[in-house]
């Protein structure tokens, strides 16, 4: 009866250093500096973000020089007109716009100066924004006198292969319609009010009452500032506006590049506040 007892006692003893053995924790590891090592959990895990496509620009003109015309007047020469390199039916139409338009430019502008007559157009350029998955071309072209004529923006996301419209960035900033059409008016009577004032005309520039109401309405008009008007992103996302400014020197407006005023308090829209 004595042995039974002793070999169920030793029998339990071995299942407790057992069940002992399993609950035991497991002691954490050491680094170097004596601190233990901390694991995060599966729920602390995270996986990081996608990495963006990189889609480059290409150019179908890439021309620079110095020419002189029938005259003799020298001047200086620049086309670089934009490709986005991508195979997506979005890519290829945003490239045959651009070719249409900009590329006939150039291919005019270099055929004159082959023939040493004045061409139409002597400089079409671009720059190039990126903000997250969105690549923004700003193209633009100069008349052979020097001032810039003409501009374009095209807004491409790299992850889905479709073109932006205006629409659909206004909607990736929470950006409505009216608050884009305000903030720009605001910003646009801004930028013309810092460049003009009001004179008697005697510097030879017209900036007589009449005429400068005339040129500030026409800039807040909704003829000018539309929900068309071309915009994009710049590298930190900041939205911008080639917006056309009434101009009181030269011809009767120009374009510029603003950014919005979403504070919408820098500039009374009433044209006669100015006065």
């Amino acid at each position: 009866m004595k042995k039974r007892f002793a070999a169920l006692f030793l029998a339990f003893a071995l299942l407790l250093s057992l069940l002992c053995a399993c609950t035991q924790q497991v002691k954490p590891q050491e680094t170097g500096n004596g601190e233990p090592v901390q694991t995060p959990s599966p729920q602390e895990t995270t996986t990081p973000p996608p990495a963006q496509r990189e889609v480059a620009v290409s150019e179908l003109y890439s021309e620079d020089g110095n020419a002189t015309d029938d005259t003799g007047y020298t001047y200086t020469y620049s086309f670089h007109v934009p490709q986005i390199k991508d195979d997506t039916p979005a890519a290829a139409s945003i490239n045959i716009e651009i070719a249409a338009l900009y590329g006939e430019l150039a291919a005019d502008g270099l055929n004159s100066i082959k023939n040493k007559e004045e061409p139409g157009y002597n400089i079409v350029m671009y720059d190039t924004y990126r903000s997250g998955d969105v690549l923004s071309l700003v193209v633009k072209c100069a008349y052979y006198y020097g001032a810039y004529e003409g501009f374009s923006t095209y807004n491409y996301d790299t992850a889905k292969g479709v073109e932006l419209t205006n629409a659909d960035i206004l909607a990736m900033k929470g950006i409505t319609e009216e608050q884009y059409l305000y903030s720009l008016r605001c910003a646009a009577v801004k930028f013309y009010d810092d460049q003009y004032f009001l004179s008697d005309g005697d510097d030879g520039f017209d900036f007589s009452p009449g005429n400068y109401r005339e040129r500030r309405v026409w800039t807040l008009s909704d003829r000018n500032i539309t929900s068309e008007t071309p915009l994009y992103l710049d590298n930190d996302g900041v939205l911008h506006t080639i917006a056309a400014v009434g101009s009181n020197v030269g011809g009767a407006w120009f374009c510029q590049d603003i950014v919005p005023d979403f504070d919408g308090n820098t500039a009374d829209l009433k044209a006669e506040s100015a006065l």
